[in-house]
């Protein structure tokens, strides 16, 4: 029982650092947006963004909305280093991106970086909970629910 409740409190936290890191990513386009209409100088901001860039936010905040739910719903070892896959890589481009404007100079070191730090911090945690999840053994549901892959808290 031990080890089943260790596991659903992984893929707990795993599915609340996911849903903290997206609105911390939320959080940071409105803060900068806000800033650059507060400071009236919004072009440089749509002008590195672009239209490309849009397309890349839609895709990320679609996986940061999705992956929480799958965590909490599919049980399958290929999906759990999935899982530890997209942490690395969303944390990672999360952190090479701000590193480029802190070299760039176009976003000076401020408070707005506190967000990009939690969302750092939250990220690291998250991979080392995936990974730990990603480890375990197949857990004790029964063999037609294993297949599947579903969650033994979803089969009430």
């Amino acid at each position: 029982m031990k080890d089943n409740q260790q596991r659903i409190d992984l893929r707990s936290l795993i599915a609340q650092g996911w849903t903290t890191m997206f609105l911390l990513f939320a959080a940071n386009l409105v803060m900068d947006l806000a800033r650059c209409q507060v400071m009236d100088t919004c072009r440089p901001w749509a002008e590195h963004l672009g239209q490309g860039g849009l397309v890349v936010v839609t895709i990320v905040m679609m996986i940061y909305g999705v992956v929480p739910m799958l965590v909490r719903c599919v049980n399958l070892r290929f999906f759990r280093y999935v899982v530890v896959f997209q942490s690395i890589a969303v944390t990672l481009f999360y952190f090479v991106h701000e590193m480029t404007h802190l070299m760039a100079g176009d976003k000076p070191f401020g408070i707005s970086h506190g967000l990009d730090i939690l969302h750092h911090v939250i990220g690291v945690s998250v991979i080392v909970a995936s990974i730990l999840w990603a480890r375990e053994a197949g857990g004790s549901e029964p063999a037609s629910e294993a297949a599947y892959g579903l969650s033994p808290s979803l089969k009430s």
